[in-house]
């Protein structure tokens, strides 16, 4: 006897064993195995045996004694084990007789048998099986991707839940990319819950994911996408304004290279286009009333464009190279006033005025009152004011700098409680928050308060907390966001406090205790982001995670390719101005590493740091160009500790290392204020020191000049300019302005520094139409303040409008006889008042007009509203109009309504001027529900 297989319909017959007398087949629960016995070395007795059927191979799993057999019989639901019964024969005058049957179980690989059956009467079993309880399948679903996702590096992430108790034992993955409709399986290892897909850029990728529990009970198919994102090079996102800042709404824009999607802006004049290529990108839009701006290698992400205006007068205004600038403007000092290509806002170049000072240009250090510092740190507010936090004899310090250099006298702010490395944070409101980990003997807790004209009662933001803060930010929301380190298990916790001013309960960053020290930045649209390490010792590898807004975690990712995050252990997260990420490591060799992503999500080779850091993090700052500054405590050096500094550029790289102070306790801090001047406080030998920039030791006067003339055809005349102060100390007698002047009048605006990138400003010319004018921009430098450099880009002269905006709401579909509500809105979101607004609202002609909350001015189906004049960036004007469908009209129609909003004021944008909506006439069918009292597998 042999075993066979066959399909259902008697076809296709294949003999599958080879053994001797082969009976009892049992095929596994997955599918790849049978379970047989025979006779194989034919004494007459039966051996159990398993085939492999992707093999063919035939393997004997156990045979017994002589007088003894093993039939086949099942499986057990987990295809681990194989049901069989034990006979035990006895002859007796010539006749066989059976004097024993156990149920035994064995593994499929072989090995000693379990014992299954009745433990009374144990001899008397036969045909075990083994089933489960467990029929419900289990459930999964996959971690949601971003609408885009980097192509090289999209990681994938699933999981699942089994209700019946025995667990998930295997996930099954497909995927398809558009337009394809079928789904495709993705090889994956078995076990795994992530996986980085290899698609290209420019594809649609959907996912989908079922599981299958220990016991082989599968989960059907979703029959939708769990999750899909299209592939991308990297996202160019922005914002499109025109000459006085006003946002463009509703503009098609033209990128190159191309987009996958057609891109145009939303109602804040935002743009969102997907990118196969990061090479230098142009925008162009087609706006009559504006030029677009040149091709432009973009620095930062997002990017804002200001649309110079159609009728701009100023020439070369761009500081390109194919502009020969140089023959349009008057300089005074060829050598103070140059173009320059290490920065710019648009195009390749841009044009600087004043000259720094060599690298560090630090002046003379000053000694401070007060008790040593074990800890430092540093911020700068909107207002030049340096403000300091240290640590001396259990308690929390705080004091502060004005911008003339007077220090305030130094205040216990928190006593006896001995924090760890406090964390201090400014945000936009000049608001100063600080949180800290403390250990005052009676436990390890985070404490956090804050200062707003007076300090807040100290709160516990969370407990158990060992060391220094690893993460520490607020967002323009008020939301508070800390991590730190456990003190019980060594793993990080993340701790939030809500805008209300509740504090979430501290939750640990991951389950394993296999993870380690983490950091943590927080960007504005409210995602975590975390760095972190996973293993111990040559193993360790760095990981990336996030936590986004609605509390969901992502799949931890190695952030960077080609093992280069192998045994790193992070210190220091920095998120730069234009969106590009610093991360500092170190790893078991004690060596430091410096990583960074570009703004377009491309990690870029490390370079390893000259010097080991101290067991501190170093404190890293950037400057208003870009670079990044690194204030730390080298390792013993020279048989002493030292504070030491170095710069990083695009270009240039990192600097080599700089000796601030040879003598000092490792204790040290750096601040960078929006003026763009660096701070430094350190402890020298056991004294307060501080520094900053040095004066610029020579006084000097640069300009940089166009003679214009503004015709009266000119509309609101408005001179438009980016600019980037670096250096400019509020209120010292250095000085960055603009003078506009004719033969009878003149005008100066001083630009105060604003932010820590390109600023955009404007000036409004009006008293000056119909006259020649001369526009100046000048430098004033004082030889006692820091040396002023000015990045000045984008110079444009010329109209400036208003931009009307009108929207519809209302329902997609409605049923004849049905009454309706219609939603109105119209805005003028320009600087410039429009005059004579008149909306204009045409209905489908079977439409009945009911009444409206602003009565219109009716003639047949045209509804017109005359709004007399909108002011610049006006609020939005509000209409409900209630509709009436005749119950007449006919089903499955689709009818039209169009709304527009002009004025008498010339536009620069027309794009969202118009709001048209395509309406259904439907008829609604109610059916019964009918309800099913059957249970589950009831027919």
């Amino acid at each position: 006897y042999r075993i066979y297989t066959m399909n259902a319909d008697g076809g296709d017959v294949q003999q599958v064993t080879t053994r001797n007398n082969s009976f009892h087949p049992a095929w596994s629960p997955d599918g790849s195995m049978i379970a047989f016995d025979a006779d194989n070395n034919q004494n007459g007795w039966q051996e159990l045996w398993v085939l492999d059927l992707a093999t063919g191979i035939e393997t004997l799993v156990a045979q017994l004694s002589p007088e003894s057999d093993l039939w086949a019989n099942g499986w057990s639901p987990n295809n681990e084990y194989i049901t069989a019964t034990s006979i035990s024969f006895v002859t007796i005058g010539g006749q066989l007789y059976w004097t024993r049957a156990l149920g035994v179980a064995y593994l499929s690989t072989g090995g000693f048998p379990t014992t299954l059956g009745n433990d009374s009467e144990p001899d008397l079993d036969w045909r075990p099986d083994w089933f489960t309880s467990d029929k419900e399948s289990p459930t999964s679903m996959m971690v949601p991707l971003p609408e885009y996702s980097d192509y090289a590096n999209t990681r994938v992430g699933w999981s699942g839940d089994d209700g019946g108790g025995v667990g998930v034992d295997y996930y099954t993955v497909q995927y398809r990319i558009q337009p394809a409709t079928a789904w495709t399986e993705w090889e994956l290892p078995a076990g795994s819950t992530a996986a980085t897909f290899p698609g290209q850029a420019g594809d649609t990728v959907s996912f989908r994911v079922r599981a299958r529990d220990a016991y082989y009970n599968w989960e059907k198919w979703h029959t939708v996408p769990d999750t899909s994102t299209t592939l991308v090079n990297w996202v160019f996102t922005g914002q499109l304004r025109d000459n006085r800042g006003a946002p463009l709404a509703g503009v098609d824009l033209i990128l190159t290279p191309d987009s996958f999607v057609p891109v145009s802006t939303d109602a804040e004049g935002r743009f969102v286009g997907p990118m196969a290529t990061n090479a230098p990108q142009s925008l162009a839009a087609e706006l009559p009333n504006f030029q677009s701006i040149p091709a432009t290698v973009v620095q930062t992400n997002p990017f804002i464009s200001y649309l110079p205006p159609a009728d701009n007068l100023v020439q070369a205004g761009g500081f390109e190279q194919d502009e020969m600038w140089w023959d349009h403007w008057q300089v005074s000092d060829a050598g103070v006033v140059t173009a320059t290509s290490d920065v710019w806002q648009t195009g390749a170049q841009a044009v600087r005025l004043g000259e720094a000072c060599n690298y560090p240009c630090l002046g003379d250090q000053e000694n401070l009152t007060g008790l040593q510092p074990e800890t430092v740190e540093l911020e700068v507010d909107s207002h030049s004011v340096l403000h300091m936090l240290s640590v001396a004899n259990g308690d929390l310090r705080y004091r502060y700098r004005t911008p003339e250099g007077v220090w305030s006298t130094p205040i216990v702010l928190v006593e006896d409680l001995n924090p760890y490395y406090p964390d201090l944070f400014i945000d936009e409101n000049d608001v100063l928050h600080v949180a800290f980990a403390s250990n005052d003997g009676g436990g390890e807790a985070v404490f956090y308060t804050s200062f707003d004209g007076s300090w807040a009662p100290l709160q516990q933001a969370g407990n158990d907390a060992e060391g220094r803060l690893r993460g520490f930010d607020v967002l323009a929301d008020g939301s508070i966001h800390i991590l730190y380190q456990n003190h019980t298990e060594h793993v990080p916790m993340y701790v939030q406090r809500l805008p209300d001013g509740q504090w979430l309960p501290p939750q640990r960053f991951m389950s394993a205790l296999t993870w380690d020290v983490a950091s943590m930045y927080v960007s504005e649209d409210g995602m975590r982001h975390f760095f972190y390490t996973k293993g111990s010792g040559p193993s360790r590898q760095l990981m990336y995670r996030t936590l986004d807004p609605a509390g969901v975690w992502s799949t931890g990712v190695e952030p960077l390719p080609n093992n280069w995050g192998d045994q790193q252990v992070p210190m220091l997260l920095l998120e730069s101005n234009n969106g590009e990420l610093h991360l500092i490591t170190i790893n078991h060799m004690l060596e430091v590493y410096h990583f960074w992503r570009r703004f377009d999500g491309v990690w870029q080779a490390p370079t390893q740091l000259e010097d080991v850091f101290w067991s501190r993090p170093p404190k890293l700052v950037e400057d208003k160009l870009g670079a990044i500054h690194a204030v730390y405590v080298p390792d013993w050096f020279n048989g002493s500790y030292s504070i030491a500094m170095q710069r990083w550029t695009r270009m240039q790289g990192w600097t080599p290392r700089i000796v601030v102070d040879n003598n000092a306790y490792p204790a040290s801090s750096a601040a960078m204020g929006k003026d763009g001047v660096l701070h430094i406080a350190w402890n020298d030998n056991n004294i307060p020191s501080y520094t900053t920039v040095a004066p610029a030791g020579f006084s000097r006067v640069a300009t940089l000049a166009q003679p214009l003339f503004i015709p009266t055809e000119v509309t609101s005349p408005t001179l438009a300019f980016t600019t980037l102060l670096a250096q400019d100390v509020i209120g010292d007698g250095t000085e960055f302005s603009v003078i506009v002047a004719s033969d009878s009048y003149s005008e100066t605006t001083t630009i105060q520094p604003a932010g820590n990138t390109w600023q955009h400003e404007w000036i409004d010319l009006a008293s000056f139409v119909g006259e020649g004018v001369t526009v100046t921009f000048q430098l004033t430098q004082q030889s006692t303040d820091p040396a002023l450099v000015v990045f000045l880009d984008q110079v444009s002269l010329g109209s400036a409008y208003p931009d009307l905006s009108a929207q519809l709401f209302m329902p997609p579909s409605v049923t004849p006889g049905e009454g309706f509500s219609v939603d109105i809105t119209v805005q003028n979101h320009g600087m410039i008042m429009a005059e004579q607004v008149v909306l204009t609202y045409t209905l489908p002609s079977p439409m009945t007009f009911i009444t409206a909350t602003m009565p219109p001015v009716q003639q047949g189906n045209t509804l017109v509203w005359n709004l007399s004049n909108l002011p610049a960036e006006s609020l939005p004007v509000e209409i409900t109009l209630e509709l009436m469908v005749p119950i007449s009209l006919t089903q499955g129609l689709a009818v039209n309504h169009n709304l527009v909003v002009t004025t008498t004021s010339a536009e620069g944008n027309l794009g969202n001027n118009l709001a048209a909506f395509e309406q259904f006439i439907v008829f609604r069918m109610f059916l019964p529900l009918l309800r099913s009292l059957a249970g589950p597998g009831v027919g």
